[in-house]
C-alpha cells in the first residue's frame, strides 16, 4: 500500500469517527429513527436477570409516573410498576427468557417492545423514547433484532434456541466454543490435556462454570493426576465431551469470555466458559431426539474382504429427551434431562502373535504366557511369530441424567437445586497390546449444585451457590478367549499379597507383543465450591462484591503390585530368561488443594451512552498438602546439584504469595443507539492470574509413595520374596521428586483489547477487535538428571516461560 493511500485511509477513518461524535454531541437523530430507541446494556452474570430503563420524551426529558408492564411471551408472569421521579424503572428476579415491555403515559403513544431477550445474569437497560400522541395508539418495536450490547468484555453468547437450530457434531458444545474468535483447537497430550487455547493462553488455563460454580473437575486416566489434579481442566466424559455435565437440550445459554471480562470472573487466565441450564415453567414442555448411524448400506473393509473376515459393526445412537413443567403452579418447577449414547467403532487389523511351534517349544513356566495370545491364522516367520488377522468393534456408552428443581419462595427469594449423574464407559480391544486384552475404562461424573437468590431490598441482591462434585475414572485390563487365546491364571499373574482388584501385571515379548491384566488406574477428583455474590444497585452504579472458595481433594488410587515382565522377543522368552522385570507399588495418596478469590467491582453508567466496568480481584492459591500424615516432599540446595538433598519433612512445596491483586477496567461507548444501526466501541485492560499449579499433583506419584525395583537378565519366574515390592521408607536413595523453585510465584497475563461492533440491520452484526495477551512468570518444568547418588531425576517448576499474543479478530453474527 502506498504512502498516499495510507494517508487517505487515515483521513477517512478520522472523518468516520468525527461524524459519529457529531451525532452524539449534537443529539441529532439519524434519518428514519423510530419513535422508541433501545439500549441493551449487559452487566456481570448472576443467576436471574434484571430489566431496568429510563422513559423519556422526544426532547429527552424524563417522564415520571409512567406505567411500565413486563410479561413473558407466554403470559405466565407479569410485573407492573411506575417510573420514579427520574423516569427510571427496575424489575429484578426475572428468569431467562423472552419478554414484552409495554410503556404508556398520558399524552403519548403507547410503546410495546417485543422479544426483549433476557439471558442468564443479564441486566438489560432500555431507553424508551415516547412520541406525543394518543395513548390509544400503539407502536411496536422488535427488540429481538438488536444484537449489539454495550458490554466491555470480548465474548460470544449462544442461547438454546440457536443451539437447537445448529448442527452439532456429537451434540456437545466444543464445536460452538471453536467458533469463538481467538479460540484454537489444540491436540491433547498426557502432559497438556486441555482441548483448546484462547488468545494464546495454554490449553489448561480455561475455566468452565455450570450454573455459577466450577466444572473444572477433570480427573486423569493415567499414572499420575496431571494437570487435572489441580483443577485446571473440566470434567469430561469418556467421549471427551461435556455431555456428562449437561445435555445440550438442557442448556439455556453458553457464554464464552476471552478478554477483559469483569473481576468477578477469572480464576484462570484463559477463556471463561459459562453455562446456564434450563428451568421448568408453568407449562409442560418436552422434547425427544434420536440420532443414529449404522453400517446397513456400508461395504465391508477391503482388507477384511481380502482376508475373508466378516464386516465389523458400525453403530452410533444418540438419544434422549427433556421434560419441564410445574410441580406447584407459579411456585415450584422441574426440568428433567436424559441423554444416552451408544457407539461401536469397526476395526480391521493384522498383528503378530507367538507361532504354534513357539508355544509348543516353550518351557512350562513360559507356555501359559504365550498361549494367552490369539491363535495365529496366517503364515509364520523365523523369529517365532505368526500372523493373526481379525475384525471386531470397540464400543463406548454414555448415560447422562439430570434433574433441576426451581422454587419461588415469595417475591424476594428464589431457590434451585440440580443433580447430575453421568456414567460413561469405554470398551477397547487390544489397548494392552494383545487383541484379547480388553480395556474397561468407566468414567463416573456426579454433581450437586444448590443456589439461593435473595432480594434484601429492591436495590440489594445476594446470590449464593454451593456445589459438591465427584469424578472418578478406572482402567481395568482383562484377558478373554478372543481368537482362541487362553487367559492366564491369577495365581501365575499375582503374588499371594496382591490380586487383580488392586494390581496389574504386564507381559511383553517385544513391540506390540504384550498384554496386561488387572486394575491399573483408580483416580478420583472431589470438589466443594462455594460462591457468594452481593449486588448493590444505585442510580448510576451497580456495585458487586463476592468470594469464591474451592476445595479439591484428588485421590491417587493404590496400585499394590504393578509388575512388568519383559523378554527379548519370543525367542528370548523360550530361554526362560527375562531381560527385565520391574516391580512397582503405588500408595493411595489424598491431596488437598485450596483456591480462594475475592473481588469488588462497579459497573458505572457514566453517561447515557458510556458504561465503565472497573474493579479488583484477589487470588490466593497456597501449595497443595497431603492428607494428614501424607507429606509431599521437596528438595533443597537446587543451586548445587552435587549437594542437593531432601528438604525436612513438612516443608511447603513453595511459599504462598498474598499480593496477587488483579485490577481491571473496561468501557463501552454507544456511538449510535438507533435500532438496527447500533455502533459500540469497547475496550479494556486487566491482569489475570493463573492457578500456577501445573502438574503439581504428580508429586503424589513420586517419592516416597511410589517405589520401584528392577531386575535385569534373570530367570523367570521370580521367587516369592523377590516378587514382593519395596516397603515404605523415607531413607535415601530418593529416586525422582518434583519440586518448585524457591522464588516461585503465580503466573499472570496482562490483557487488553479495543473493538468496534456494528449492527447491520435486523439480527446481524459485525465485530472487529484488536486483542492482546502477554503472559509472564509462566510455568516451565526443568529436569536435573542424576545430580548425585541420592536422586535419579529432579523436576523443577520455574517461572521462566513467557508468551505474547496479538491478533485482529473479526466476527459476524446473524440470527
Amino acid at each position: 500500500m502506498t504512502t498516499k493511500r495510507r494517508k487517505l485511509l487515515k483521513k477517512e477513518l478520522l472523518l468516520f469517527i468525527a461524524v459519529f461524535i457529531l451525532f452524539d454531541v449534537a443529539g441529532l437523530p439519524p434519518i428514519g429513527e423510530p419513535s422508541t430507541a433501545i439500549v441493551l446494556t449487559t452487566y456481570a452474570q448472576s443467576p436471574m436477570g434484571m430489566l431496568s430503563g429510563t422513559v423519556v420524551d422526544e426532547m429527552d426529558a424524563v417522564l415520571p409516573q409512567t406505567d411500565v408492564s413486563v410479561k413473558d411471551v407466554e403470559g405466565e408472569m407479569k410485573k407492573h410498576m411506575l417510573t420514579s421521579s427520574d423516569g427510571s424503572f427496575r424489575v429484578t428476579l426475572l428468569p431467562p427468557g423472552s419478554y414484552i415491555v409495554a410503556v404508556q403515559h398520558q399524552g403519548f403513544v403507547t410503546s410495546e417492545i417485543k422479544d426483549v431477550e433476557l439471558k442468564a445474569g443479564d441486566h438489560l437497560k432500555l431507553i424508551v423514547r415516547l412520541r406525543a400522541g394518543n395513548i390509544g395508539e400503539t407502536v411496536t418495536v422488535e427488540a429481538g433484532s438488536a444484537v449489539v450490547s454495550s458490554s466491555a468484555s470480548v465474548s460470544t453468547v449462544i442461547n438454546h434456541q440457536v443451539i437447537e437450530n445448529l448442527p452439532l457434531n456429537a451434540r456437545n458444545i466444543q464445536p460452538l466454543i471453536a467458533l469463538t474468535p481467538g479460540v484454537v483447537v489444540t491436540k491433547a497430550t498426557f502432559t497438556e490435556q486441555g482441548q483448546f487455547s484462547a488468545n494464546g493462553a495454554r490449553a489448561n488455563a480455561n475455566y468452565f462454570m455450570v450454573d455459577g460454580v466450577s466444572a473444572n473437575i477433570g480427573v486423569a486416566a493415567g499414572a499420575g493426576l496431571g494437570q487435572s489434579g489441580a483443577g485446571s481442566l473440566p470434567g469430561l466424559s469418556v467421549f471427551g465431551s461435556t455431555n456428562n455435565l449437561f445435555s445440550v437440550d438442557a442448556l439455556q445459554e453458553l457464554r464464552v469470555q476471552t478478554s477483559s471480562y469483569a473481576p468477578e470472573f477469572g480464576r484462570t487466565s484463559g477463556a471463561q466458559v459459562l453455562i446456564t441450564t434450563r428451568s421448568g415453567t408453568n407449562r409442560f414442555r418436552g422434547r425427544l431426539f434420536e440420532h443414529f448411524r449404522d453400517d446397513a448400506l456400508a461395504a465391508n473393509d477391503w482388507f477384511a474382504n481380502r482376508d475373508g473376515l466378516k464386516k465389523p459393526s458400525l453403530r452410533y445412537h444418540n438419544f434422549g429427551g427433556v421434560l419441564g413443567g410445574p410441580v406447584i403452579k407459579d411456585h415450584t418447577f422441574f426440568f428433567f434431562s436424559y441423554e444416552g449414547a451408544r457407539l461401536r467403532l469397526p476395526q480391521v487389523t493384522t498383528v503378530e502373535v507367538p507361532s504354534l511351534l513357539a508355544r509348543e517349544a516353550a518351557p512350562p513356566s513360559i507356555r501359559p504366557w504365550l498361549s494367552a495370545f490369539p491363535v495365529p491364522n496366517g503364515s509364520s516367520t523365523i523369529d517365532g511369530l505368526a500372523k493373526f488377522s481379525t475384525s471386531y468393534a470397540d464400543s463406548m456408552t454414555l448415560n447422562a441424567t439430570s434433574l433441576r428443581i426451581d422454587q419461588r419462595a415469595g417475591e424476594r427469594l428464589t431457590l434451585f437445586g440440580r443433580y447430575n449423574h453421568a456414567p460413561s464407559k469405554l470398551f477397547q480391544r487390544g489397548a494392552g497390546g494383545s487383541l484379547n486384552t480388553l480395556l474397561h475404562a468407566p468414567f463416573t461424573t456426579q454433581t450437586l449444585t444448590a443456589g439461593a437468590t435473595y432480594v434484601i431490598t429492591p436495590k440489594i441482591i445476594n446470590d449464593l451457590r454451593i456445589n459438591y462434585s465427584r469424578n472418578r475414572v478406572k482402567k481395568i485390563f482383562e484377558l478373554d478367549d478372543f481368537g482362541g487365546g487362553i487367559p492366564v491364571n491369577d495365581a501365575i499373574l499375582f503374588p499371594p499379597s496382591a490380586s487383580r482388584e488392586d494390581s496389574v501385571h504386564t507381559f511383553s515379548a517385544g513391540s506390540g507383543l504384550s498384554f496386561s491384566v488387572g486394575r491399573d488406574i483408580d483416580n478420583l477428583q472431589r470438589q466443594i465450591n462455594l460462591v457468594n455474590n452481593l449486588s448493590i444497585v444505585t442510580n448510576a452504579h451497580q456495585l458487586k462484591f463476592g468470594v469464591d472458595h474451592r476445595k479439591l481433594s484428588p485421590l491417587y488410587g493404590q496400585r499394590r503390585h504393578n509388575q512388568t515382565t519383559t523378554f527379548n522377543g519370543v525367542l528370548g522368552a523360550l530361554k526362560g530368561e527375562a531381560s527385565s522385570i520391574s516391580i512397582l507399588t503405588q500408595d493411595q495418596v489424598l491431596l488437598n488443594f485450596t483456591n480462594f478469590s475475592a473481588y469488588s467491582q462497579d459497573t458505572w453508567r457514566a453517561a447515557r451512552r458510556l458504561t465503565i466496568t472497573y474493579g479488583l480481584r484477589w487470588e490466593l492459591n497456597p501449595p497443595p498438602t497431603g492428607h494428614e500424615d501424607q507429606t509431599l516432599f521437596t528438595a533443597q540446595g537446587l543451586n548445587d546439584p552435587a549437594t542437593l538433598s531432601l528438604a525436612p519433612q513438612g516443608t511447603s512445596l513453595y511459599q504462598t504469595t498474598y499480593n496477587n491483586f488483579a485490577p481491571r477496567v473496561g468501557l463501552a461507548y454507544l456511538f449510535r443507539q438507533n435500532q438496527n444501526t447500533e455502533t459500540v466501541l469497547r475496550g479494556g485492560v486487566g491482569i489475570f492470574y493463573d492457578l500456577g499449579a501445573g502438574p503439581v499433583a504428580n508429586t503424589a506419584s513420586y517419592f516416597p509413595y511410589v517405589r520401584r525395583k528392577t531386575f535385569s537378565n534373570v530367570p523367570y519366574p521370580l521367587d516369592t520374596t523377590a516378587a514382593e515390592p519395596r516397603p515404605f521408607s523415607l531413607n535415601p536413595p530418593v529416586g525422582t521428586v518434583r519440586v518448585f523453585s524457591p522464588n516461585f510465584k503465580l503466573p499472570y497475563t496482562m490483557q487488553w483489547n479495543v473493538g468496534l461492533e456494528q449492527s447491520l440491520g435486523s439480527g446481524q452484526s459485525v465485530v472487529a477487535s484488536y486483542v492482546a495477551a502477554v503472559g509472564r512468570r509462566l510455568f516451565r518444568s526443568e529436569a536435573i538428571l542424576n545430580p548425585n547418588p541420592n536422586f535419579f531425576a529432579v523436576f523443577v517448576a520455574t517461572n521462566k516461560a513467557t508468551s505474547d499474543y496479538h491478533a485482529l479478530q473479526l466476527q459476524y453474527n446473524r440470527r
